[in-house]
């Protein structure tokens, strides 16, 4: 994945290839996974400047899995990377965290634990803008875990909220920008009808999500979750 730099936004353009070309001078290359569970050691990624994750690094969100990832993560060599957790990664919803964990862990666990790890090694998002320098230029990204919570069949899971107006309120200081201010946004759910139909032929991605990025306009929206999608 090449996500080539112009000085005017509306020039921004993203590559998708196999074999790589050479880097043209200026440019930034984004490297881009998600819903790896637990699968990370497996993986081998092709050079690059930044390493976004879309989330779900973890099956249940135990803190050992954590640990796992963070190791693994620690050792990439790009000169920044970023993650938002997913729905699986339960430990790091420190607000709703006491009262998920007993249907996905024996005892509870210790959210602060995880999230000092995995801030050791890399930019950890958590809905909020985050600012990188490459090349002499800015990037601005604003990254979000939060995403529709799961349907009532299903255990709660992290950072699940309401269809409608609590997602809508969720995403206002997104909203709220200039279009092409924001570069890259970085969520673990897809958006309404993009990539998102899951279990059951259903859409799963946000409704009001939708709306702000066809607001905003960045050059690049990054998302997972939806596995049936890849």
């Amino acid at each position: 994945w090449q996500l080539e730099m112009a000085r005017k936004k509306a020039r921004k353009t993203v590559i998708y290839t196999d074999s790589l070309p050479e880097k043209r001078e200026g440019s930034v290359r984004v490297v881009i996974i998600s819903d790896t569970h637990n699968m990370h050691e497996q993986l081998v990624l092709p050079e690059g400047d930044v390493l976004l994750h879309g989330g779900d690094f973890t099956d249940r969100g135990t803190l050992e899995e954590m640990e796992s990832f963070a190791a693994w993560i620690g050792q990439q060599t790009f000169a920044h990377k970023i993650v938002v957790p997913g729905n699986h990664d339960i430990l790091l919803d420190e607000e709703r965290y006491a009262d998920i964990a007993s249907n996905w862990h024996d005892e509870l666990q210790c959210p602060s634990d995880a999230l000092e790890r995995l801030r050791e090694v890399c930019t950890l998002g958590l809905h909020e803008f985050i600012d990188i320098s490459m090349n002499d230029d800015n990037l601005r990204l604003f990254v979000s875990p939060f995403q529709p919570r799961q349907p009532k069949s299903r255990f709660p899971m992290a950072f699940g909220l309401t269809r409608g107006l609590e997602l809508k309120n969720k995403w206002k200081e997104l909203d709220s920008v200039d279009k092409f201010s924001v570069d890259i946004v970085l969520t673990h759910t897809p958006l309404h009808r993009v990539m998102d139909v899951g279990i059951g032929d259903k859409n799963a991605g946000d409704e009001e999500l939708l709306k702000t990025i066809r607001k905003i306009k960045p050059a690049l929206h990054v998302f997972g979750h939806i596995h049936q999608c890849r």
